[in-house]
């Protein structure tokens, strides 16, 4: 009887073992068919993703072909512009506003003398006999130095307020007093002064150009801009130089899209139109500037009368080279 006792005692031992067994096999089991379930899951998303970075990988590729492309043609486009400018301000230098010497190293523009700034004739009772002769000449240099301002795109530091007559205004808005006359007043310091700044205007564009040095003498006025059209825009070495345009505001746009499949389908129906449509209007561009090169007698696009924007005069001075 003993031994029958626990001879069931055993078994019904083996079997709480048996029954403990079985569910920590179906615990294991489950959780091993969740793992399996998950790494399914996740490779699935892979694949997906794998399939996705393809396509944008192709996009980009075609977006590097493209920039590529754009790339060149902006490179000729500022070929086609600098030549074009080039050629106007050799047209105005030589047809328009012409700077010459003589033997004694007086220098006139459009046959009008100009003495340099430190003459003694702007201090003595000789000024007032050649006041309309000076203020002509003066007139003239500061045309001239607006119109390559504007080809060159540089904000001058001193701007000049010009509507082509003969009362021609400077500014120096670090000053209280900061309106100057660029043509003979009664105010011969005054006078002076804005004679000195429009010099200054000088320098500034010589410094952009990389025309001055510390060695330039900004006090001669046609002898700087003789130099400075000569050997930037007219002179055959430098035919092949770009003109060095200041360096405007770039604003980038960003393109944020949630829905990930309209971006997919977006990008798969556009793909073949990508490679053509931004290009036709540019190479239509270049070709008409072409045709316009070989045409003398079309009309030009400069503003040969730029107005001053006076409304924030202290940007223009932040944001101009200093000489």
């Amino acid at each position: 009887i003993k031994e029958r006792e626990s001879r069931q005692l055993h078994i019904e031992n083996l079997k709480k073992y048996l029954h403990f067994q079985t569910y920590l096999y179906q615990q294991r089991l489950n959780v091993y068919q969740q793992k399996q379930k998950n790494i399914e899951d996740r490779k699935n998303q892979l694949n997906q993703n794998l399939s996705q970075l393809i396509i944008q990988q192709e996009v980009i590729h075609l977006y590097h072909n493209n920039l590529n492309q754009s790339r060149a043609i902006l490179h000729k486009l500022i070929q086609i512009i600098s030549y074009r400018q080039k050629k106007i301000m050799n047209e105005i230098y030589h047809y328009i506003y012409p700077i010459d010497n003589n033997n004694q190293n007086e220098y006139y523009i459009a046959n009008i003398k100009l003495p340099q700034a430190d003459d003694k004739i702007y201090q003595s009772t000789l000024f007032r006999e050649h006041d309309h002769e000076i203020a002509a000449a003066v007139g003239y240099c500061s045309h001239l130095i607006l119109i390559i301002s504007q080809l060159i795109q540089l904000p001058l530091r001193f701007p000049i307020d010009y509507y082509g007559t003969s009362v021609i205004k400077i500014y120096d808005y670090s000053l209280e007093m900061n309106e100057y006359p660029l043509y003979p007043t009664s105010n011969l310091s005054a006078f002076r002064y804005g004679f000195y700044l429009l010099n200054r205007n000088i320098g500034q564009i010589m410094c952009h150009c990389r025309i001055a040095d510390r060695n330039t003498d900004i006090r001669n006025t046609l002898e700087n801009l003789k130099e400075l059209i000569e050997q930037y825009f007219t002179n055959s070495t430098n035919n092949n130089k770009q003109i060095q345009f200041y360096p405007s505001l770039q604003t980038m746009q960003s393109i944020t899209n949630n829905d990930e499949d309209f971006i997919c389908n977006k990008e798969n129906s556009n793909v073949s139109s990508l490679s053509a449509s931004p290009f036709s209007s540019t190479l239509s561009l270049i070709e008409n500037n072409d045709d316009d090169d070989d045409d003398g007698d079309q009309n030009e696009d400069m503003e040969l009368f730029p107005q001053l924007k006076t409304n924030q005069p202290r940007l223009a001075m932040q944001i101009s080279h200093q000489y």
